[in-house]
C-alpha cells in the first residue's frame, strides 16, 4: 500500500503493522524517495550516534557536522522536500529521538569539571 492522503487508510495501515513513513508527525515523501519511509525514528537516532562513535574510534576525524538539525519546520513539507525526513526536530520544532540521543552521547564525552 502506498502513501495515501486518506486518513482512514493511514490509520488502518499503522494498525495492521505496516509503516507508511510516520516519522515524528511527518507523513509521506517526495516522488522517488519512497525508500526512506522504511526507517523509524529510533533507527535514525541509533545510526546517527553510531556514526559519531565510529568517527571517534577511527581517530582521524577532528570535526563532524550533522547537517539538517532543524529543516523540518523550515522545509516545504515531506511530500515535496526529502530534507524534511532527515531533520532531528519535527515540523513543530519538537526534538525527535535522534536529537536526544545525540545530545546524550555528546554530553557523555564532556570532561567533568
Amino acid at each position: 500500500m502506498g502513501v495515501s492522503g486518506d486518513h482512514r487508510r493511514r490509520k488502518a495501515a499503522v494498525r495492521d503493522g505496516v509503516r507508511l513513513g510516520l516519522r515524528g508527525g511527518i507523513w509521506g515523501c517526495p516522488p522517488g524517495f519512497e525508500f526512506a519511509l522504511d526507517n523509524s525514528l529510533e533507527e535514525q537516532a541509533r545510526w546517527i550516534v553510531e556514526a559519531y562513535e565510529r568517527m571517534r574510534e577511527w581517530g582521524f576525524i577532528e570535526m563532524a557536522i550533522l547537517w539538517n538539525l532543524d529543516f523540518a519546520p523550515k522545509g516545504f513539507g515531506p511530500e515535496k522536500d526529502d530534507n524534511v525526513l532527515y531533520s532531528i526536530v519535527d515540523t513543530r520544532g519538537v526534538p525527535r529521538p535522534a536529537f536526544s540521543a545525540l545530545q546524550a552521547y555528546l554530553a557523555a564525552l564532556r570532561p567533568e569539571p
